[in-house]
């Protein structure tokens, strides 16, 4: 098992050595930045930092919705009772 890895560990060292480097060198010629792609990055990760914060407000507010009325139907069955 040990020979296979190591023989299609140098097969594919050997595949990857006939690509051309020169491809990496210049990736900005590529991927177009600019003052733009700074800002379209921070406003897709704010909008990961504030969805969860977003959600638990809103599981806050139901929750204490929920306690309020089932604080309500408590008072209604003790006075339903006496």
């Amino acid at each position: 098992m040990r020979k296979f890895l190591a023989r299609s560990g140098m097969y594919i060292a050997l595949l990857f050595s006939w690509i051309d480097t020169c491809y990496a060198v210049d990736t900005y010629r590529y991927v177009h930045v600019s003052i733009d792609s700074v800002w379209t990055i921070f406003l897709f990760l704010l909008a990961f930092v504030l969805a969860p914060i977003v959600l638990m407000g809103a599981l806050v507010w139901y929750s204490a919705r929920r306690k309020k009325n089932l604080k309500k139907e408590q008072s209604v069955v003790a006075e339903s009772e006496k």
